[in-house]
């Protein structure tokens, strides 16, 4: 039977049509329809037309043995089992047991499918043990009852045999390339019961318009393909257009690209879930999608929460009143992360958000996440899912905003998967949260979820979901060498011999050429115009063209213009006004300005930083480091010092103390450090990590203190105090971190650095390391004795000071012969002329702030760029390439 007209009339008799895939269902019922209209009908019967596999689950129905067959999920269930338990009992090493039972299974069927089997004489090692596997697997099914899904086609041919099953009207099977032994049984089973079988076959003669294309690779083909199916659309909205590839899986992403340019070049632009033009029948797995994504999310969060957890959390627009607060959800974010805590017990997580002024109901959200973690007890599944369902409702899960079709549907099928977690009830008996959730992981994962939309006209197809449609018009991608026919990929766990001998897919070349002739056969007959392609380079990989398309001719095609937005938006773009924003407007206020000395670092940096850091008041986000960070180590190592020299003031003190009493102070005031810190992030260290960084910090005290103890007297005149500050017009408020009278009587400006400090910093018209300089401004240059950076280090030998200084000898260590070098090649060869420097490169500075200097000019463009916060706000990284690009698109 090869005629449209003639399924039709046979549809008509109240024959029943069996389909290899739901879309050959859905396209024979809407020419039955349409038929029906054209006829003058306006009413009519609907025919029975569905895929095989339905058919029969629907006839099963009529034995009331509905309840005895197991799912596909069940099935893959417990075969994981069954190999699991093997392995242990076997004392074999085996890694991925989810990969091995899907193969296991896929091995099952085929033996029943071909009505095959193997003995032990021709197996190896991996046969034997799937022969365990199937052995242990059928004496199951004996002990409960049960049916395994794929033997339902064999299950309902024995039933007709015996007349369990009675079927009335003629049977019809469209759109099948091929049938296997237990479907021919299934033939003869309705043939010998008095069924007329009819076969659909389309394998007409090749139709006239086929032709060949060679791209040069796998962007242009598709390119070409999506421009050729636009216009075709344009020229006929009611044209039906196919595309078919073999391996439809890595030309997906490419395919869905290059159809959304020339098919919704607006909706590429504005994004938001639309449904899509044109239909792909590769779905994604369900898990992929954000409604769903989150839902795992939330139901899998561990007992400690990390800062980037708790941040998309806090982000999430699936979780109560998120689209309400969402800025404020952002602003706690950015406030939480000032802690610099990486990661909280979610218990604690509740007390922590509230200090930073968190929402109420985001901490609603932390109680029911805590609620549902303290559920230990073991029950059966079904359970489990209630559960999780109630969990999720106390989260407001999907969300307070109204649902995108898409996402409305992924929610759809996410409660489906809940609810199907009973059936594993009667097979894996009470189990645990955790297992539970990762079974809803997996179950999520393996589910394919493709959006339902309107009918289009353009169907993207696999090569055998592509079986007995019809096209007006059809294009084949990919058909080089190396896709059709197919490269072999036999079963590992049937031997080679016993699947060749069956001639089971996959496994023998012979078979898998003549099963290409035939594909390509059907192919060239389901439209009246077949354009077939291949890319000449694919990866870097020389493609060879397919031998099975030898006899077609090349063809050109009509060069269409892209519609894809970028070009057509440059394209069409006006003259670009150019105006330079490198000045702001300048400060007007007399007010000490918010900053202290990390503005006029900033403008030493990049003008643009300190616009953007001290004017905008925009920052990065704070991502806090495992354990404590650079920064909280330093500031904690401040706070020691800081306490150690309160009471002691003076070298001559200091040296009276025996290095037992320095310990003791130091673990007594690294312990008032580490308090100080926890007060003012409102966090408490862990008990374990508060006893090692108290450890830490006095063994690195110790460490500094001896280079303290070999220094000429001194006296301690001032620790942490704040000032007042003028540069130039720019006013701001700052700390020293001490300042030390030596016996001289002049002064030591220090600096507490547990980096690495370099004073080359302080040199040049832009100082990027202020700080020391800037105090310098209010002292005559006969006041200042030093200004030293202290390096306080783990390691002895980097503990030291570094600076310049009238008398060098009086700090161990402290002639650098780099630093005296640069000195010498810039003719300061005393410490006068260099402070002398600092007072009239520093006012510079402050008032390019005052002015409003925003220059996007970093000092150094590797260094300064590469720690800076701003990339993605200033964008001089897009400024080499803008030129470049510009000249592409003219």
């Amino acid at each position: 039977m090869n005629n449209n007209s003639d399924l039709l009339k046979r549809l008509l008799e109240g024959d029943v049509c069996l389909t290899a895939t739901n879309r050959l269902s859905r396209q024979i019922m809407a020419d039955y329809d349409q038929s029906m209209v054209a006829s003058g009908k306006m009413a009519w019967d609907r025919p029975m037309i569905m895929p095989l596999e339905s058919w029969c689950r629907q006839l099963i129905t009529s034995l009331d043995i509905s309840e005895r067959i197991l799912t596909s999920s069940q099935a893959a269930f417990l075969w994981e089992t069954i190999i699991q338990k093997d392995v242990v009992a076997s004392d074999h090493e085996l890694l991925q047991i989810t990969p091995t039972a899907r193969k296991a299974r896929q091995a099952y069927k085929l033996l029943h499918d071909f009505q095959a089997g193997f003995t032990t004489d021709e197996a190896a090692e991996d046969h034997r043990a799937f022969l365990r596997w199937q052995n242990t697997w059928e004496k199951m099914l004996s002990e409960k009852g049960w049916i395994d899904p794929c033997t339902i086609i064999s299950f309902i041919s024995k039933a007709i045999d015996v007349g369990k099953i009675k079927v009335e009207s003629g049977v019809i099977f469209a759109g099948f390339d091929d049938f296997n032994p237990v479907q021919k049984s299934l033939q003869d089973s309705l043939q010998t019961a008095g069924c007329t079988v009819v076969i659909v076959n389309d394998h007409a003669s090749t139709t006239a318009n086929n032709g060949v294309i060679a791209a040069p690779d796998n962007t242009t083909e598709v390119e070409q393909c999506a421009r050729w199916a636009r216009g075709l659309a344009a020229e006929n909205p009611e044209v039906r257009i196919g595309i078919v590839a073999p391996h439809l899986e890595s030309y997906k992403s490419l395919i869905y690209q290059k159809f959304l340019d020339e098919f919704d070049p607006a909706g590429k632009v504005l994004g938001g879930g639309q449904l899509l033009p044109f239909n792909i029948s590769l779905g994604d797995p369900l898990a992929n999608e954000g409604p769903v994504f989150a839902a795992l999310k939330l139901l899998t969060l561990a007992r400690t929460v990390s800062v980037d957890e708790l941040s998309w959390l806090l982000r999430t627009p699936y979780i109560q009143a998120a689209s309400a607060s969402y800025g404020q959800r952002g602003l706690t974010d950015v406030k939480f992360r000032k802690k610099r805590l990486a990661e909280l017990p979610l218990w604690k997580l509740k007390g922590a958000l509230k200090s930073v002024g968190c929402d109420t109901a985001f901490t609603d959200v932390i109680d029911a996440l805590v609620d549902f973690q303290k559920s230990r007890s073991k029950d059966l599944p079904g359970i489990w899912a209630e559960r999780f369902a109630r969990t999720l409702q106390s989260c407001g899960w999907p969300g307070d905003r109204t649902l995108s079709s898409r996402e409305y549907q992924a929610v759809d099928k996410f409660r489906e998967v809940l609810a199907g977690l009973a059936t594993f009830d009667a097979v894996s008996g009470p189990v645990d949260r955790s297992f539970t959730t990762a079974l809803v992981q997996r179950l999520t994962n393996e589910a394919t979820f493709q959006a339902e939309s309107s009918g289009s006209q353009v169907q993207i197809l696999g090569m055998l979901e592509a079986g007995g449609l019809h096209f007006d018009h059809l294009w084949v991608l990919g058909m080089h060498a190396g896709a059709m026919p197919q490269p072999l990929r036999p079963n590992p766990f049937i031997p080679l011999a016993a699947q060749r001998r069956k001639q089971m897919p996959h496994a023998d070349a012979n078979r898998e050429l003549d099963y290409a002739k035939r594909l390509i056969k059907r192919l060239s007959a389901s439209a009246s115009n077949v354009i077939y392609s291949w890319p000449l380079n694919e990866a870097g990989i020389q493609n060879r063209p397919g031998a099975l398309l030898n006899s077609l001719e090349p063809i050109d095609l009509p060069t269409l213009p892209s519609m894809a937005p970028a070009p057509a938006i440059f394209g069409s773009r006006r003259p670009l006004e150019k105006i330079s924003d490198y000045k702001v407007a300048p400060l007007i206020s007399k007010k000490p300005v918010s900053g202290g000395t990390a503005i006029v670092k900033d403008q030493a940096l990049c003008p643009f930083r300190a616009f953007a850091h001290h004017r905008l008041n925009s920052k990065g986000i704070e991502s806090p480091d495992i354990g404590l960070d650079n920064m909280t180590r330093g500031t904690l190592v401040h706070s020691m010092l800081e306490f150690f020299w309160a009471d002691i003031r003076s070298h001559q003190r200091f040296c009276q103390m025996t290095d037992e009493a320095i310990l003791e102070k130091l673990e007594k005031v690294a312990e008032m450090a580490v308090a100080r810190e926890e007060a003012v992030n409102k966090a408490d260290m862990p008990s374990r990590l508060r006893l090692l960084e108290i450890q830490r910090l006095a063994g690195q005290g110790f460490k500094w203190l001896e280079r303290e103890r070999n220094r000429s007297p001194f006296e301690i005149v001032e620790q942490e105090q704040l000032h007042e500050e003028t540069i130039g017009r720019l006013h701001f408020r700052t700390r020293i971190d001490r300042i030390d009278r030596l016996e001289d009587g002049t002064l030591a400006i220090i600096d507490y650095k547990t980096g690495q400090p370099d004073p080359l910093q302080w040199f040049g018209r832009r100082i990027s390391e202020p700080q020391l300089p800037i105090y310098c401004q209010k002292l005559e240059n006969s006041e200042i004795g030093a200004v030293l950076f202290a390096a306080v280090r783990s390691k002895p030998a980097e503990c030291r000071f570094s600076g310049i200084a009238r008398t060098p000898e009086m700090f161990p260590k402290l002639n650098e012969r780099q630093l005296q070098k640069f000195l010498t090649e810039n003719g300061w060869n005393t410490i006068d002329q260099v402070l002398d420097s600092w007072r009239e490169a520093l006012p510079e500075l402050g008032n390019a702030f005052v002015n409003g200097d925003a220059t996007i000019d970093p000092v150094d463009k590797v260094d300064t760029c590469k720690y800076c916060d701003l990339a993605t706000l200033c964008r001089i990284h897009e400024a080499d390439h803008w030129a470049q690009w510009e000249d592409e698109n003219v």
